[in-house]
C-alpha cells in the first residue's frame, strides 16, 4: 500500500503532465513531433521532471522509498519458496531490472519531449483549411425548420456561430504552431502532485508512519516481513539501477530522435518493429477473442441453433398448425352443421347410456 500510494502521486503527475503536453501540442500525441518544449512549458516541464525522477527511483523522492521497500521485501524474505527455489528472491531481482528499464524509458520520454537540438514539429508543413468548414458555413440552422423552440432545446444562431468559431480556431500541429502553457486548472494540480512526488515518500515513512497506520489489529498476519536483505547490498543496487537506466536513456536520446526511431520505418530495428506490433500479442488476442469467438458462434448457430433449436421450435409450430387445420375442418360457420353435430352427439350419448343399462341387468 505504501508503494501504491506514492505511485499514485508521481503516476498521476505524469499522466496529467502528458495531457498538458498534448494540450499544448494541438492534441498531437506522437513524441517524434516534440522536442525542446521545456522553454515553452516551464511549469509542465518542472513538475513532470520531478515525477520522472520520482518514478526512476532517485534517492530522496517518493518512488525511491516505496520501490526500495518492495524490492527489499522480496529479496529479504522466504515466503514464496517452492522446491528449494526462492521465488521471492527471483521476483526481487526481476523488479530491480524493471526499475532500471523504467528509468531508461522515462528518460527517453523526458528527453524526446523537453530536450534535444530541434523542435521537430517545425518540419511539418502547414495544413490547409478543411473542406468541411465550408460545409458548416453553408448549413443553416433556422429555428423555423424545427418549429417554436419553447424548451430551449436547439442552439440559437449566436451559439452556433460561437461553436463554429471555436471549431475553426482548432488546428492541426504544423511548423507555425507555438506551444502554450496550460491554464491554472491544470498547472495547480501539477504543482500539488509534484510536491507530493517529491516529499510524499519521506513523510509517509518517517513523519507519518504509514506502515503502522495500516497494521492489522487482531487479525492473523503472514509474519514479520523485513525490507532489508542482509546479504544483498540493496541500497547501492537500487541507486545503480536508477542511475544506470537514466544514463543509458540519456546516451541514446541526448541528441534528440535517433534516425532508427524516426518516421522512416524501414530503418527500424527488427525488435522495434516487433514491439510496434506488441510482439503479436494484440493480433493473437484479436484472432482468438474476436475472430475465434466469431467462428465458434457461427459453428454453434449453424450446428446447434439451426438443426436443434430451430427444428424444435419449427416442429412445435408445425404441430400446432396441423392440429388447428384439423379442428378447423369442423368449423364451417353453418348453424345447421353445428346442430347436426349436436344431434349426433346427443344420440351417441343416449346410445352409450342404453348399453350401460342393458349390461347392468
Amino acid at each position: 500500500m505504501f508503494h501504491v500510494t506514492t505511485h499514485a502521486f508521481f503516476k498521476a503527475l505524469l499522466f496529467l503532465g502528458s495531457g498538458a503536453v498534448i494540450h499544448a501540442m494541438a492534441h498531437n500525441q506522437d513524441m517524434r513531433n516534440y522536442g525542446k518544449l521545456s522553454k515553452y512549458l516551464p511549469i509542465t516541464f518542472a513538475t513532470m521532471f520531478i515525477g520522472y525522477l520520482a518514478i526512476a527511483g532517485i534517492p530522496g523522492l517518493a518512488g525511491f522509498f516505496s520501490k526500495e521497500a518492495v524490492i527489499g521485501a522480496a529479496m529479504a524474505n522466504k515466503h514464496a519458496v517452492t522446491d528449494a527455489y526462492n521465488l521471492s528472491l527471483f521476483s526481487g531481482w526481476v523488479a530491480l531490472g524493471v526499475a532500471a528499464l523504467t528509468a531508461m524509458y522515462m528518460t527517453r520520454m523526458t528527453w524526446l519531449t523537453f530536450f534535444g537540438k530541434e523542435e521537430r514539429w517545425r518540419a511539418i508543413a502547414p495544413h490547409h483549411a478543411h473542406a468541411h468548414h465550408d460545409d458548416h458555413h453553408a448549413h443553416a440552422h433556422p429555428h423555423a425548420d424545427h418549429g417554436p423552440d419553447t424548451h430551449g432545446f436547439f442552439y440559437t444562431d449566436e451559439e452556433m456561430a460561437s461553436q463554429h468559431e471555436e471549431h475553426e480556431h482548432h488546428h492541426e500541429l504544423d511548423r507555425d504552431h507555438k506551444p502554450h502553457e496550460v491554464p491554472p486548472s491544470m498547472s495547480v494540480p501539477l504543482i500539488v502532485l509534484a510536491v507530493l512526488s517529491a516529499i510524499g515518500g519521506l513523510v509517509l515513512m518517517y513523519v507519518w508512519n504509514f506502515e503502522k497506520w495500516l497494521y492489522p489489529s487482531g487479525l492473523p498476519i503472514l509474519g514479520q516481513v523485513s525490507t532489508h536483505p542482509h546479504d544483498i547490498p540493496l541500497l547501492p543496487l537500487s541507486i545503480g539501477a536508477a542511475l544506470g537506466g537514466i544514463l543509458v536513456g540519456w546516451f541514446v536520446y541526448k541528441s534528440g530522435l535517433p534516425k532508427r526511431e524516426g518516421w522512416d520505418e524501414s530503418k527500424w530495428h527488427p525488435f522495434r518493429k516487433a514491439a510496434q506490433q506488441q510482439f503479436g500479442y494484440d493480433a493473437a488476442v484479436v484472432n482468438m477473442g474476436v475472430f475465434g469467438g466469431r467462428d465458434v458462434a457461427t459453428a454453434m448457430w449453424r450446428g446447434f441453433d439451426v438443426h436443434v433449436v430451430d427444428m424444435l421450435v419449427n416442429g412445435f409450430g408445425w404441430f400446432a398448425r396441423t392440429c388447428g387445420r384439423l379442428v378447423g375442418v369442423m368449423q364451417t360457420g353453418y348453424i345447421r352443421g353445428y346442430a347436426l353435430m349436436m344431434l349426433a352427439g346427443g344420440v351417441g350419448i343416449l346410445g352409450y347410456l342404453v348399453v350401460l343399462m342393458n349390461r347392468a341387468h
